[in-house]
């Protein structure tokens, strides 16, 4: 009995060691950016593929690698639903980079993962979410207080009374600077109320049934800000599929071409979003400055770029162009 106890414990031990290899060359296929005679390789851990913005962080990363002979990896989080991306960096403290680059969202699961990168030497920088977690080593990305503050701003209309629905992504403590910026940029005009803040779902079909019960039961709603780069395109699909264009003001957060198109449709009003190039090429900017030993800024804020309107046209055939 004991001797079958001991054989089914190594057969784990060997499964599991199985899965972790299949898993990382699965995440890894395609995703390897290294150089002969590379002096440095850092990690980029990857939120989702076949996204425009994380596209474009990849792209601009990899790119600024090449003057400096740096090798990149990219672990993708999408390329897998087994391996999160708090185990994702794990994986990536354990093979000891130069550096790694990575989303702030959820810092507080990945503190003991932090502690080992700081006692490994392992600098971190933080792209997109701030995070709550002081062991990064920088931050780069949207200043997103400040970016919710301007969302509300959108609001121009003085003559008209706005009740704001708030469709966050996360609803934990990261996200608390995104909330935080809206409140208080509400509580500077008498005209606009938050109804309710509703944490969205990642299941874009979830997320709009969630939307349109609570639109449903509380018909004050006229304002609905959708904080992820997946939100602007659905709620708009919804909105129009409720009849509602008009009646419902809609601001997105992201910059995709569905995003842009339903702007000069009328049927989002505005959405702000920062340049995934610019995110990748100054997160990498701080890294070498980091790891050339040279004194970094502990946070650059990326541009919010803020597409109505008005203005739409330009980025449209900006998009196009490219």
């Amino acid at each position: 009995m004991k001797d079958n106890y001991i054989i089914a414990i190594v057969v784990i031990i060997i499964l599991s060691g199985i899965f972790i290899m299949d898993s990382l060359e699965m995440i890894n296929q395609d995703y390897s950016y290294y150089k002969k005679d590379y002096t440095e390789n850092f990690i980029l851990i990857k939120k989702e593929s076949n996204n425009y913005y994380w596209d474009a962080i990849e792209e601009s990363v990899v790119g600024n690698s090449d003057n400096d002979n740096i090798a990149i990896e990219v672990l993708d989080e999408s390329k897998t639903n087994l391996i999160s991306q708090n185990e994702l960096l794990e994986l990536a403290v354990i093979s000891k980079p130069g550096g790694i680059i990575i989303s702030g969202f959820d810092s507080s699961s990945m503190e003991e993962n932090l502690i080992e990168a700081s006692e490994e030497n392992i600098p971190i920088v933080f792209i997109n979410d701030e995070g709550t977690n002081t062991l990064r080593d920088a931050y780069v990305g949207p200043n997103n207080y400040q970016r919710c503050q301007i969302a509300i701003q959108e609001l121009k209309n003085d003559n008209k009374t706005y009740n704001v629905l708030i469709v966050d992504e996360y609803g934990v403590e990261e996200r608390n600077l995104v909330i935080e910026g809206m409140i208080s940029e509400i509580n500077n005009h008498e005209n606009i109320n938050l109804s309710m803040i509703q944490a969205s779902s990642d299941y874009r079909f979830d997320l709009s049934n969630n939307i349109r019960d609570v639109v449903s039961q509380n018909p004050e709603i006229n304002v609905i800000i959708g904080t992820s780069i997946y939100h602007g395109s659905s709620i708009a699909k919804l909105i129009v599929e409720m009849n509602k264009v008009g009646a419902i003001d809609i601001i997105a957060f992201d910059g995709s071409m569905e995003t842009l198109n339903f702007i000069n449709r009328g049927v989002i009003q505005a959405t702000l979003f920062t340049d995934g190039e610019t995110i990748g090429e100054e997160a990498m900017n701080t890294l070498k400055t980091i790891v050339s030993g040279d004194i970094s800024l502990d946070a650059y804020y990326v541009p919010t770029v803020v597409v109505n309107k008005e203005n739409v046209d330009d980025y449209i055939v900006g998009e196009e162009n490219e």
